[in-house]
């Protein structure tokens, strides 16, 4: 057995660490609401995937499907975030995808990972014992990478209060839905270029129309959280 320094547990246990840190140094003034963000959208991300992990194990890996935990764990999420898409999928089409539906979909998920917990509970434990007490080797590499996670994080949940300031929540749709962060970008599409901002979407509103897509009655434009 390594050294505890060199043990693949204490790896993860530093890039965690590493991640954290850096999200709340980018938070910056907004770290408050980073937490809030984490124990909402968070706690359900962390739901969401373990769900996808317990649909993921109803579908059967190939013969020559990953041996290591890791890559066994990723492989039964991807897996399962493709059944989930799937489902809801399928249920869009027919009219029935919504609230309840798609809550269930993720119980049912969490529901089978459950039950192959308990059920193979002692393998599991051996299997996650010896993942987390093998040599680290190049997995220290990854507290390189967790500076970047950090601050993904915070682009997908928090406003960026180290760049823009708590004042300014244009920040936020920049560097999450736009990635781009300089200023002059957000400075050129305000003032006097600010109709270029709702032109775009009455053009995409009067194509799709045109195209037979949807017709006037059907569109609606949601923002500043009012559906118009």
């Amino acid at each position: 057995m390594p050294p505890p320094w060199g043990r693949r547990g204490t790896a993860v246990i530093v890039c965690l660490a590493v991640c954290v840190v850096s999200a709340f140094i980018y938070a910056g003034p907004g770290s408050l609401e980073l937490i809030y963000r984490l124990l909402t959208d968070g706690v359900f991300l962390l739901l969401w995937l373990v769900a996808a992990y317990g649909l993921g194990t109803l579908v059967p890996l190939a013969d020559r499907s990953p041996d290591t935990v890791s890559l066994r764990v990723v492989s039964r999420v991807a897996l399962g975030l493709g059944a989930m898409s799937l489902a809801a999928l399928g249920l869009g089409l027919i009219g029935a995808l919504n609230r309840p539906t798609t809550f269930a979909i993720v119980a049912a998920g969490l529901g089978v990972c459950i039950w192959r917990v308990m059920r193979g509970r002692d393998v599991l434990s051996n299997r996650l014992r010896e993942c987390w007490n093998a040599p680290a080797g190049a997995g220290w590499l990854w507290v390189l990478v967790m500076p970047l996670l950090g601050i993904a994080f915070v682009a997908a949940l928090a406003p960026p209060g180290v760049l823009w300031g708590m004042d300014e929540p244009n920040g936020y749709d920049v560097v999450e839905y736009h990635l781009q962060v300089p200023r002059e970008w957000y400075e050129a599409g305000k003032g006097a270029t600010k109709p270029n901002t709702w032109k775009d979407g009455i053009a995409c509103a009067e194509y799709l129309i045109a195209a037979g897509y949807t017709s006037a009655a059907k569109l609606a434009v949601f923002t500043h959280g009012k559906c118009t």
